[in-house]
């Protein structure tokens, strides 16, 4: 069994070139390798443009190789969509806001989009498991913070296919989810108020989740879990804790006595 985990810092690099793969002064950190013939690394999309104005910054993660499988191929068409859909969205709200902007001082007509990532790769049950959560941060003039959201995406590499939480887990996965959550988020945060509605077991609550080594990861979205000046909040649930949910049929069965 093999676990490479990758953070890569939000990257402030402002220029107008748009998607190109480039190796950063930090190279051999910000590289994660799958195999002999594969390697993960950090693709950079950076792009400018004071008359609206926003700045766009993002690196996200892209399988590199000589000869790419299908399953790679599939991966970074996704992960390029996800970035691609984020972007454009960002720019719709900008121009949008427009009149908004028109009205503010030149000094805080200012618009930004950051997005790094995070990914594990993982190989329980003879596949590899690829587990991204891309973050984002945007700020649009006049507002009095910034915004952050999550997406995740966990892709089986060997079988070329995103996997969904209710793969892994048997039917009544979700309860056990919300009652280790709520607890642990109990514990940890002063204001409850939100807790209970936020790790309700439902689906919805609990779509931001990544496979690591010995645990499943949660993210809660601002707002979900806790107000905006505690922010996202993370639960880390040991397989060990999900043994009596986790089917014995999914590709992590074999996480709950050994690491993946």
């Amino acid at each position: 069994m093999r676990k490479i985990i990758l953070l890569l810092m939000t990257l402030f690099l402002f220029s107008s070139v748009i998607a190109e793969p480039v190796q950063p002064e930090n190279a051999e950190e910000d590289i994660a390798v799958i195999n002999d013939d594969l390697t993960i690394e950090p693709k950079k999309l950076n792009e400018e443009k004071p008359e609206i104005p926003y700045t766009i910054s993002a690196a996200y993660p892209e399988i590199v190789g000589e000869k790419l499988p299908k399953g790679a191929e599939q991966f970074n068409q996704l992960i390029e969509q996800r970035i691609k859909t984020e972007v454009e969205q960002f720019k719709k709200y900008v121009k949008a806001d427009m009149p908004h902007m028109d009205t503010l001082p030149d000094d805080v007509k200012k618009n930004t989009l950051n997005i790094d990532y995070d990914v594990t790769v993982l190989e329980p049950k003879k596949h590899t498991l690829i587990s991204v959560r891309l973050n984002t941060e945007g700020f649009q003039a006049g507002r009095a913070h910034p915004y952050h959201k999550y997406e995740t995406i966990t892709f089986d590499l060997t079988t070329a296919k995103t996997i969904s939480l209710n793969e892994l887990f048997k039917p009544n996965y979700l309860r056990m989810l919300a009652d280790y959550s709520n607890k642990k988020l109990n514990e940890t945060l002063k204001d409850k108020w939100m807790i209970d509605q936020g790790t309700k077991p439902k689906a919805t609550n609990f779509k931001n989740w990544n496979l690591q080594s010995d645990n499943l990861l949660i993210t809660f979205d601002e707002y979900q879990v806790a107000p905006y000046n505690f922010g996202a909040q993370e639960i880390e649930i040991p397989y060990s804790d999900l043994s009596k949910v986790i089917s014995m049929k999914s590709v992590i069965a074999t996480c709950v006595k050994e690491e993946c």
